[in-house]
């Protein structure tokens, strides 16, 4: 038992024997952020899905408010595509930009889309226009066919009142023409014979 205790107690000290000691690197100045961080890391894509309100299926007597749930779609990854290398300038006297004042990246995809987009918006601008033109003219139409309307009404009552007055003319005339009514001659009466008197 001596001998297997010996050799064990052996190995234990032989481990425990100088610590190693422990190198931390400090760079002299703080190096930059890399900027865009995309050419060398993709970011997580992260989603917000609304849900509305639902029972509990664990405890039927319980419902949830609706609220948002959080979803990690796709974690961070390193940027793996070849490209342009990062220019990486290492100054304490020059600091990394700041991303709010960087301009927004361009190529010509991004260009095309912003020509696109302008010459949609001029497209809409000018048929807003045709749009109002036509408007203004078609009120002018609208007012114009509210005045014939409106003097088609008042001729129509000046006919009505016109034709009345022709009746009634017409009815005088034929009244004045006509003359006084002409003197029938009555019938005789059959007087009965008198009777003489008597004496």
């Amino acid at each position: 038992m001596k001998f297997v205790i010996l050799p064990l107690l052996i190995a234990i000290a032989g481990c425990a024997s100088k610590p190693q000691p422990h190198i931390v690197f400090e760079p002299p100045f703080p190096t930059p952020a890399i900027e865009p961080v995309t050419s060398v890391r993709h970011p997580e894509v992260v989603r917000a899905y609304h849900l509305g309100r639902r029972v509990d299926s664990r405890q039927p007597d319980l419902m949830h408010e609706g609220h948002p749930i959080y979803r990690v779609e796709a974690h961070s990854s390193w940027n793996l595509k070849p490209g342009l290398p990062t220019a990486i300038e290492v100054s304490p006297l020059n600091p990394p930009p700041s991303v709010a004042y960087a301009p927004p990246p361009t190529n010509d995809v991004v260009l095309a889309e912003l020509k696109r987009q302008k010459d949609a918006t001029e497209r809409v601008m000018w048929e807003a226009h045709q749009l109002a033109k036509s408007y203004d003219e078609l009120q002018k139409v609208l007012h114009d066919v509210r005045a014939v309307a409106k003097d088609h009404v008042t001729l129509k009552g000046l006919i009505l009142h016109s034709d009345r007055r022709v009746t009634q003319m017409q009815e005088e005339m034929k009244k004045l023409t006509a003359g006084p009514p002409a003197a029938t001659p009555e019938p005789p009466v059959n007087e009965p014979n008198p009777t003489p008197a008597r004496e």
